[in-house]
Parts: C-alpha cells; structure tokens; sequence
C-alpha cells in the first residue's frame, strides 16, 4: 500500500481542500455577505497550505465545502477529488459523517486540527455556556470527530498530552505556531508622536483571567503610580481596568477579521506602543495555549515580556535573554521587567531586534513549509483508520 501510494505521490500532486471554521458571515450596508477570516483559519490552516510548493501540492482554501456555489455540489464528488479534507475542529456530527463516510469510499483521508484546551476552557470565556462548558454536546461531538479522523494536529506537547487525555487519540502530530512576516510588515509602522511611554497588550475579551491576576495587575498598579508618564493598552476594553487605573488605561476596538486586525489595529498598537506584555494565568487551559503571540509582537520588533508559563517557557528556552524577552511570574518580576524596560529605551530597541531575528530566523511559515509538505505526504500515504 505505502509503495504504490508513494509511487502515485510522484506522479501526481496531492490535493488537498483546506475548509476554514473560525470565519463569520457578514452583509454590508446592500446586503452582500462578506467574509470575515478567523485568526485561528489564518494560522492552523491559510498560511500552512498556502505556502505548499505548488509542484507537489494542489490546494483549495474554502469555507463553505459543498453547495451550489462551490467547486462542489455534493461530498460524494468532493471526497473523489481531494485526497485529505484539513480542517479546525468542528461539532457538526451530521455533516461530518457525511464527508467520512464519502472519504472513506473515495479514499479521501480527513485530518483535524486542534489549538485550544477545548475540555478545559475558563468559564469567563464569552462562549463558555453555549459551546465549551463541561459535559456539553458541542464538547461530546468534538471529542467524537477528533477521536475519529485520520489524523490530528496540535501546537505544543502540553496539548497534545490533554487531548490524549479528553479523546485517546493516539495519532497527533505537534506542528509549533509560524507566522508570516509579509503580513506582519514591521516596515508599515509608523513613527511615535507621543512622548508617553505606552505597554501595549494584544488579545480578546477571552483573556479577562489573564488581564486580572493580581500578581500582574499589582505590578502594573505600582508602576502606573510610580511613573506619570506610563499608560497601559489594550485591544479589548476591561471595565475593572478602566476602573483601577482611569486615564492611564487605554484601549482600541477589535477587529472580527485578521487581516484587518494585522493591516490595521496590528499596526496601529506597534505604532504607538513601546514594549508588550503576555501575561497568562496558571491553568491548564492557559499551559495549552501557543507562543503565538510572542511572535506577532516580535514581528514588530518590539520587547516583550511573558508569563513564565509552559507555551512561553518553550518558546524562550534556557536563555530568554538571547532571544530578546523577559519572563516573569511574581508581581516582583512583572514590576522589575516591566521597569527595565519602562527606564531604558535602548534596552527596548536591543530586546525588539533581538526578538525580531529569532522569528525571522526559526518561526516564519514561509521557513518551515518543509515541515507541513511532509506532514500532509505522511498522511497521503498513510493507511485508513477503520474502527
């Protein structure tokens, strides 16, 4: 099997249908539905396929699969022309039976990838009721499809052992976070006016636990108080923030799409902000997240600070200095980096470059397309799951 599969491989591209889940539907001002793209889509599934050397792999990116508008009409003429159906975790068991059962027919193999503790989410996250809560049918269903699919991928080892743990699943191959520097051009900041030195933080109204460890907000809280020219931002707004700290606390408003996010609100935090922080809680939903994050702000060339956290302890290794970063976890250590950096702007510049050559160097997708290219031919010739 494994011979003439890659006998077969040589011949012919793979072909491969990448189905976007995290995106939302929108209508303009007339009416016409838009497309609002997903960060996670744009991550675990846009910029892996995307990248693929066009000579080995033939690749279509989509968010609707079949349908009177799509390259297909139904799944059973769907499952005959893709050999691997990649896609984000998803909780529609109907549908996902239907593409299964044509994949298993036309030798279609369907691969899941999963970024997220999705058993073990905080209950402050704003969809926590309806889709992540405990013992839930959405949670059920989600286990049940990544249980079944052929193969599993996920971003760090931490993870990987959580969903062995929620699913059995043996199969799962940890492929890291890259980012792409085309999107994330340093060169579209623009120059500081403000004399004021401003810590920037990115995330969503999802990391309120994060934004409210005391440990953090007492070390922000003393250094606010002690240097007048200090403010803190934030891409989501956080009332009990807003409260603490009033005018010393700012905010920008979100952006559903990531590409919007990146052009403009990415751009407009790395022009007016100095350094940035990546706190996270203690758990393990926040152990389970990627060092993304890390490398979305060194895109920028800024210095960071990050929690010393697992995604954040693999990504600095054992010398965090030469790559630019600080970790903390103390309010002791938060308030010691955050002043360093805060007092010396040469420091800032030194850790941002710092920071930037790491991701240049070992984290762009662009770099590391070998590592998806034999992920997806693996599979390719890999032998049907059949339970």
């Amino acid at each position: 099997m494994g011979v003439a599969r890659n006998i077969e491989v040589i011949m012919r591209k793979i072909r491969i249908c990448g189905v976007q889940t995290h995106y939302k539907l929108k209508k303009d001002t007339t009416g016409k539905e838009y497309l609002n793209t997903g960060g996670v889509d744009l991550a675990r599934l846009i910029n892996p396929l995307k990248y693929l050397d066009p000579k080995k792999f033939d690749v279509d990116i989509v968010y609707e699969v079949v349908g009177p508008n799509c390259k297909f009409k139904n799944t059973e003429d769907l499952s005959k022309h893709y050999d691997i159906l990649y896609f984000s975790y998803m909780d529609e068991v109907k549908f996902y039976l239907e593409l299964r059962v044509q994949g298993l027919k036309n030798k279609m193999k369907i691969a899941v990838d999963v970024d997220d503790n999705l058993w073990a989410v905080d209950p402050t996250h704003p969809f926590y009721k309806d889709d992540f809560e405990k013992g839930s049918e959405k949670n059920f269903n989600r286990s049940a499809i990544i249980l079944d699919a052929d193969s599993v991928t996920t971003t760090s080892d931490y993870l990987k052992k959580r969903i062995q743990e929620n699913t059995k699943v043996e199969d799962i191959t940890v492929i890291p976070n890259f980012v792409d520097l085309e999107l994330y051009d340093y060169k579209k900041i623009k120059p500081k006016k403000s004399d004021e030195i401003t810590i920037g933080y990115i995330g969503g109204s999802s990391h309120f636990p994060d934004m409210n460890d005391p440990k953090f907000v007492n070390a922000m809280t003393q250094i606010l108080n002690k240097y007048p020219n200090v403010r803190f931002k934030t891409t989501f707004f956080m009332p009990q923030l807003k409260a603490l700290w009033g005018y010393k606390y700012k905010y920008a408003l979100g952006r559903a799409d990531v590409y919007r996010f990146i052009n403009e609100l990415w751009v407009e935090m790395m022009s007016e902000c100095d350094f940035f922080i990546a706190p996270l809680s203690h758990s393990s939903y926040s152990s389970s997240k990627s060092y993304i994050k890390a490398l979305e702000y060194g895109a920028g060339k800024k210095a960071v600070i990050l929690e010393r956290i697992e995604p954040y302890q693999e990504f600095a290794g054992e010398n965090p200095e030469e790559k630019g970063v600080f970790l903390a976890y103390s309010t002791k250590e938060w308030f010691n980096a955050m002043e360093k950096l805060v007092l010396d702007e040469k420091l800032r510049k030194e850790n941002g470059e710092k920071l930037y050559n790491e991701v240049k160097k070992n984290h762009t997708i662009q770099g590391n397309t070998k590592v998806y290219e034999k992920y997806f031919t693996v599979l390719f010739d890999k032998d049907f799951l059949v339970w």
